[in-house]
């Protein structure tokens, strides 16, 4: 999946550069090749420097914003601070976003922020979803009038559409097995953590992932209906219809059979070399609280440090079995029900705030306010 996100991000971000200077030359009616190049060095010049001009304002306006709502906010109108300048420009919109998104990402990475993260991963969830949902929704609604704008095309067309899912998907493999091969051998020996496919069945898996969706449609739906002599743009019907189909046929046939092409390649997640690489991130993350408690016990009394390694051994709880032979095992096991306490106390708390709510007890602000915090709580100890 990280090698499958990055790749179609950086895979779009270059398609979509591309898509807009090819349109520019089919709505202005002339294609050279020396004229297509300095366009594309153009646009991706004025897209970086426009992403990363916006990615800085945007980094400055969030180190002053109170709340990470508002923050999350901030986040939406972001991509479109970055995009419609440079499209306004004529460069690439789609790759102004990603160097702010880039940028930010680089220059943000604050480890306390810890509620906006909660925030923005929930509120992007929400949107990306909406945008899906939105983008096929277009393609039923556009759909009807393609159809009977190709007529009898449609045979062909279908036709079309079949030797392109073809293409992409042969030249798909053909690219991804030896680049595959040519990584993992100059890649040895491998840092830890970075992403390879370990072998010829994770390039097949990976090939064969590569379906068509709402890049794909989004692209096509956009296509100018006149070009710049006010004459119909050439052929839009025709490949909004081939550009469905490709999408429909790679989603259902590619999407549908992959589980079974794991299965059948007996791919499976290690859970022991998974619960490893958990237990030692964890003992890093336990090593470094523990100097830190040692170098601060003098300020603090005993009852107040001890409350405070108890709360910190509670997240790491799940992360040791029982019967792993580690250093500080025995606390965090013993800490392990006093988590499950804690989650029966807060439980207990919030239906006790509810039900005074509806009663008419408390003041209603008042209790949605405590059982956010509460709420808060239980992330901290699920």
């Amino acid at each position: 999946m990280t090698i499958l996100e990055g790749e179609g991000l950086f895979n779009d971000v270059t398609a979509l550069t591309l898509y807009q200077v090819t349109v520019y030359s089919a709505v202005h009616g002339s294609l050279s090749l020396p004229a297509t190049l300095g366009r594309l060095a153009y646009s991706t010049v004025l897209a970086l420097a426009a992403g990363l001009g916006i990615g800085w304002i945007t980094g400055q306006l969030l180190d002053r914003l109170p709340t990470a709502s508002a923050r999350a906010g901030l986040s939406l109108l972001a991509p479109f601070a970055a995009y419609v300048p440079a499209a306004a420009a004529h460069s690439s919109g789609v790759l102004a976003v990603l160097a702010t998104a880039l940028y930010l990402s680089h220059t943000r990475a604050y480890t306390d922020d810890a509620t906006s993260r909660v925030t923005g991963r929930a509120f992007w969830g929400v949107i990306e979803l909406l945008v899906i949902c939105a983008t096929f929704g277009l393609v039923g609604l556009e759909l009807t009038s393609v159809i009977r704008a190709v007529g009898h095309q449609a045979g062909r067309l279908v036709g079309y559409a079949a030797l392109i899912c073809l293409i992409v998907i042969v030249v798909r493999v053909l690219w991804l097995a030896p680049l595959a091969a040519l990584t993992r051998r100059r890649a040895r020996p491998r840092p830890a953590g970075e992403q390879v496919p370990a072998s010829w069945r994770d390039s097949l898996v990976l090939s064969w992932a590569g379906m068509r969706g709402v890049v794909t449609v989004a692209t096509a739906l956009a296509l100018p209906h006149l070009t710049a002599a006010n004459t119909p743009f050439p052929g839009r019907d025709q490949i909004i219809f081939v550009a469905v189909i490709v999408v429909l046929v790679t989603l259902i046939v590619q999407g549908t059979s992959l589980p079974w092409l794991i299965t059948w390649l007996r791919l499976r997640v290690d859970p022991a070399a998974e619960s490893a690489a958990d237990r030692h991130a964890a003992t890093i993350a336990l090593d470094a609280a523990e100097a830190r408690l040692r170098e601060r016990r003098h300020q603090l009394d005993t009852e107040t440090a001890d409350l405070a390694a108890q709360s910190f051994y509670a997240a790491l709880a799940d992360t040791f079995p029982e019967d792993e032979d580690v250093s500080d095992t025995q606390r965090i096991q013993h800490h392990k029900h006093v988590r499950a306490l804690e989650v029966d106390l807060l439980h207990a708390a919030r239906e006790a705030v509810v039900d005074a709510r509806n009663h008419h007890i408390i003041d209603p602000d008042a209790a949605d306010r405590l059982i956010h915090r509460l709420d808060l709580r239980s992330l901290t100890t699920s």
